[in-house]
């Protein structure tokens, strides 16, 4: 079965595309294994939901890339610890737990506000908004907006246990002015300073990566520092060192 990507603007009509794709695979191929990837669970979920209004489908797995990753380094042998829905929800209840509220603070203990927060943490970060851009633009807004921001920038550290050739995601931590911790292999070694940056974890299990969390303190880093170090890897400073490299190669 061939891959088909499709990228465009919000409300441009992915999904209705997507479903319409689905429907004349099955009907030309009614045992056909279909796969649908999101970039999140709850595009996942809504995908789902739409599917299902459209009289549902038998054999199509609606997933995000973390699920096909996993399913991927499963069915090769390899493995990677996964930070659970359960973990999340945990991390996002301790930020709330330390994080000075008075408009959410009815709210602290409702079922259902930490996982309203993950969504809305979630949409943030499909749209590239990092934590002190949206402190800044919600200065003199609402209380409301003002407190959601604190929540969203009460984040310590970016957890990375991948391993890729190189992983773009850390620097954007950085940049953000975030430390990472990750495992120690991969593309993370060149691009995280240990100690500096982030810490890293030397062992492929959910015990190691557990055991630096316990053990991390986000205080001992400063944001500047984060910032300038993903600067290094920025666009501009890859051209002025590649333009350099090839002027004196001549």
């Amino acid at each position: 079965m061939p891959t088909r990507l499709i990228v465009s603007a919000p409300a441009t009509g992915k999904t209705n595309a997507s479903i319409d794709d689905i429907r004349a695979i099955l009907e030309k191929y009614p045992l056909a294994k279909i796969r649908v990837i999101v970039p999140d669970r709850l595009q996942a979920a809504y995908f789902r939901r739409r599917l299902s209004a459209s009289g549902g489908s038998i054999g199509v797995y609606v997933g995000t890339f973390s699920d096909l990753y996993k399913s991927i380094l499963e069915k090769s042998g390899g493995y990677v610890p996964v930070v659970s829905n359960a973990l999340l929800h945990r991390i996002v209840q301790d930020v709330v737990d330390t994080t000075p509220l008075v408009h959410y603070a009815p709210l602290r203990t409702q079922p259902g506000f930490i996982l309203a927060l993950k969504d809305a943490f979630a949409e943030l970060k499909r749209a590239l908004i990092y934590p002190e851009a949206f402190i800044e633009s919600s200065r003199g807004s609402s209380l409301a907006q003002q407190e959601l921001a604190q929540l969203y920038a009460g984040c310590k550290a970016l957890i990375f246990p991948g391993e890729e050739d190189f992983g773009i995601t850390p620097l954007e931590a950085n940049a953000a002015g975030k430390p990472v911790i990750a495992f120690a292999g991969g593309g993370a070694r060149e691009t995280i300073v240990s100690g500096v940056t982030g810490e890293f974890f030397h062992e492929p299990s959910a015990a190691a990566l557990a055991a630096v969390v316990r053990a991390f303190d986000d205080r001992q880093y400063d944001a500047m520092t984060l910032r300038q170090h993903a600067e290094k890897f920025s666009v501009a400073v890859f051209k002025q060192k590649l333009t350099a490299l090839i002027l004196n190669s001549k």
